[in-house]
Formats: C-alpha cells, structure tokens, sequence
C-alpha cells in the first residue's frame, strides 16, 4: 500500500468517525426525549418504546461503523506508525474526533442513568401509592407488631 492511498484510508477513516458522531448526537437527542417522557405526568409508553426501538436501530449502525472502522485501520496501522509524520494532519483530526465521541457517549450514559434514576422513582412511587412500597421503618414496625402478637 502506498503512502497515497493510506492517506485515503485515513480520510475514510475520519469520514466513519464524523458519522459515528452524528449517530451519537442522535442517540443522545433520542435518551434525553425519553426523560422527558419518563419524567412527564402523562407517560406515553408506545412512544417511549418507539424510542427504544430507534436507538437499539443507531446502536446497531454505530457497531457496523466501529467494525468497519476497526478493520480499515488494522489494515493500514503499520504505515501509519512507519510514516506518522507525514500523516500527522489527519492523525490529529482522527483523534479530535474521537475526543469529542467519547464526550457524547460519556454524555450518553450520564444521561441513561438519570432516566434510570427516574424510572425507578416513578415505580417506587407507583407502588407507595398502590401500597405494594412501604418505607423502611413501617416494614420494621410491622414485624415488631407481628412479633409481639405472636408471643402473645
């Protein structure tokens, strides 16, 4: 392979990150609208399912975008490192670029625990209201009266 067409397959290396990075600003979009649903009084749950369902979709076209990515720069990572200066101009956009995925995906998960959080509370508040949660203490309280009554 020649130094032309590793330059080649760099740039198509940086194409694939620029499409993982919109992928990824759709995921996010799509994890921060869930919130808004799951956070809602009304919660519409045939959307948030279709929201799941488009994202497992993203996910799925972000992995073909690691693999392929993946496979393209095994192929060409030893004349990168044997000529890293003369592809120091895309090396150091490759990785910007990367900095800047991790960034969303890191944004991505702060922001599906939060809907986890508040998914969570949402049952938790369910169930209190229906009488299947009780606190701590009236659990406590209760076995203590049961206790009481039965040496009784």
């Amino acid at each position: 392979m020649d130094l032309d067409e590793t330059r080649v397959q760099l740039k198509i290396l940086l194409d694939l990150l620029y499409k993982k990075k919109s992928i990824l600003e759709q995921i996010l979009t799509i994890t921060e609208n869930q919130f808004l649903i799951i956070h809602s009084d009304e919660k519409n749950m045939d959307f948030l399912d279709e929201m799941v369902k488009e994202k497992s979709h993203l996910i799925d076209k972000v992995n073909e975008i690691d693999e392929h990515f993946l496979n393209l720069y095994n192929k060409i990572s030893f004349q990168i490192k044997k000529n890293a200066d003369l592809y120091k101009d895309i090396i150091k956009k490759l990785q910007e670029r990367i900095k800047d995925i991790s960034d969303t995906d890191a944004k991505i998960k702060i922001q599906e625990e939060k809907n986890r959080q508040e998914l969570l509370i949402n049952i938790n508040s369910k169930n209190r209201k229906r009488g299947l949660f009780k606190p701590k203490k009236e659990i406590i309280d209760a076995y203590k009266k049961y206790g009481l009554k039965k040496d009784h």
